[in-house]
């Protein structure tokens, strides 16, 4: 019941903060109007981007898989792919929860541990982070003059939510107590009534430190870098796509698009649904920044995070389907042994 309870309040405060954002964005903008503005989307340039958002979680299909089998555990694409988007479609309501999901979806349709895939999972996360990471940096040092005001209001909103020096004091004392929690599980074995709560505990800690350490013994670093480049290609292409399905962006650029996605990607740092709210604020103060209609921002901020949505749930349902009809899912076991 208590997890119950936490994961509910997590829920409302992503919530919340996707409110707070959406009412500083669109508090000028009757819903009449905003439907009005959207009636003349070209839905074919949204399914373009929907085709654009599927052949990248293709290529996090390829790489995680790659992963995988670098582990020790050969695994079928499909099974993998139908774990991948049954994360993001978790992760579009409840953010955090799908990379559970997908370990979980993992471990029924191929036996792999869960520990295991989930140090897997954390090996991509920080290739993601890097990625954005050096995306940002780069456009940055490109558009310095233009970003430094941005950036500026952006995060003196979030902080002011609760105070700067908390925020960040908080986070400092969340990251040093994890690490500090994580070396005690990995050092020591912690013992309950007859010692099996304990050992399981190190020895899922044990698992997942493994599977994050291989990062640094990838036997196919080239296709890892391939996977990669071509997961975040399309996802620009998506924001390239959404741009041609409103007739006030259409003529903006592809490098706007990159600049764009990189930037909203700031948008994504609070654990709030889909980004909702924040990532709507930070593309409408990005095109007033670069001279454009903030009111262009804020159209196709809906129309980009709102199609990622739906487009998401419905590969995510479809996914999920699959897996539940898929003998598979009965926990076949292909692991391979080194």
């Amino acid at each position: 019941m208590k997890n119950w309870i936490r994961e509910v309040l997590k829920f409302l405060v992503g919530a919340g903060i996707a409110a707070f954002f959406l009412i500083i964005t669109l508090r000028d903008r009757p819903i009449g109007v905003i439907i009005d503005d959207l009636k003349d989307v070209r839905w074919s340039y949204v399914l373009l981007a929907g085709l654009f958002l599927f052949v990248s979680h293709v290529f996090r299909t390829l790489r995680w898989q790659l992963l995988l089998e670098e582990a020790g555990n050969k695994v079928s694409f499909l099974n993998t792919l139908n774990s991948v988007l049954i994360c993001y479609g978790v992760n579009s309501l409840t953010p955090r929860l799908g990379e559970i999901a997908r370990c979980s979806t993992l471990y029924r349709s191929e036996n792999v541990p869960v520990a295991k895939s989930l140090g897997t999972v954390i090996i991509e996360r920080v290739a993601d982070l890097f990625v954005l990471g050096m995306g940002i940096l780069v456009i940055f040092f490109l558009e310095f003059s233009l970003l430094k005001d941005l950036i500026y209001n952006v995060f003196s909103r979030l902080s002011g939510m609760v105070g700067s020096t908390k925020l960040w004091f908080g986070i400092g004392v969340f990251l040093i107590l994890g690490l500090i929690g994580f070396w005690i599980l990995k050092n020591t074995r912690i013992k309950s009534k007859g010692g099996k709560v304990g050992q399981k505990v190190y020895d899922f800690a044990d698992e997942l430190w493994k599977s994050a350490k291989s990062v640094r013994t990838l036997k196919h670093p080239l296709r890892f870098t391939v996977y990669t480049f071509f997961l975040w290609a399309f996802l620009v292409l998506l924001t390239y796509a959404f741009f041609l399905s409103l007739k006030e962006t259409e003529s903006l650029s592809f490098y706007f698009a990159f600049v764009v996605f990189f930037i909203g990607g700031l948008g994504w740092v609070l654990p709030v649904p889909n980004g909702m709210g924040p990532f709507h604020y930070v593309v409408w103060q990005l095109f007033i920044a670069f001279g454009l209609p903030g009111q262009d921002g804020k159209d196709f901020a809906i129309v980009d995070n709102g199609g990622t949505l739906i487009i998401t749930l419905f590969l995510g349902l479809i996914a999920y389907v699959l897996f539940l009809i898929s003998p598979a899912s009965k926990g076949k076991v292909k692991n391979s042994q080194d």
